[in-house]
């Protein structure tokens, strides 16, 4: 989704272009690990085709991991969020965990703050 321009995130200039060799790096690193999935090479079959900018960052030949990334989330209900997004890959499975947080006493938290709220009412509010 990232590289077909479909997310609500964005980055500094910085930021994207690290996070986006670290994308195609993470996806490299799960082609070596799983060589037997079928899913993998369809998958980066369909971002070469898609996208000139994964293509240019594969053939590079990266290797690696999500890394931290300040990215600003677009939200309808609060407007736009900046946050600082931690990746931490490990575990059972090779789980991904992705933690975002916003700076403590900031606008941006008590947006984070909001949502979760939000997020509670539209949950209590659906039929059982």
């Amino acid at each position: 989704m990232y590289f077909a321009g479909s997310i609500p995130v964005t980055h500094t200039p910085e930021d994207d272009e690290a996070y986006a060799r670290d994308l195609v790096g993470h996806l490299r690193t799960a082609a070596g690990r799983y060589p037997d999935d079928p899913d993998i090479p369809q998958l980066v079959d369909r971002l070469l085709k898609a996208s000139p900018d994964f293509a240019r960052r594969w053939q590079a030949g990266t290797v690696g991991e999500l890394r931290t990334s300040r990215k600003t989330l677009h939200t309808e209900l609060v407007g736009d969020i900046v946050v600082d997004c931690d990746s931490f890959t490990g575990g059972p499975g090779d789980q991904t965990i992705v933690m975002m947080t916003a700076a403590p006493d900031s606008e941006d938290e008590q947006k984070l703050d909001l949502l979760r709220v939000i997020g509670l009412q539209q949950l209590q509010g659906r039929p059982g």
